[in-house]
């Protein structure tokens, strides 16, 4: 667990160092969260600092007919 964190403290710096990434709101944070799929969520939560609650909120949520072409993946 410790190893995947400093790794994710890595990909962080990786993030502000390089390229930044900018969300315009939390869904765009939690589905890029959710594309996540080598690093646990509790990690991102915590790095991003959002609550693992929101994000599963936001998950289980039904989304809204004109959410849906935003967040799917082709």
């Amino acid at each position: 667990m410790k190893e995947a964190y400093e790794q994710l403290k890595i990909d962080h710096d990786l993030f502000k160092k390089g390229d930044c990434v900018h969300f315009h709101s939390k869904a765009d944070l939690f589905a890029f969260i959710r594309q996540q799929e080598q690093h646990p969520v509790r990690l991102l939560c915590r790095l991003y600092g959002v609550s693992m609650s929101g994000y599963y909120v936001w998950r289980d949520r039904l989304l809204s007919g004109a959410c849906v072409g935003r967040y799917t993946t082709a």
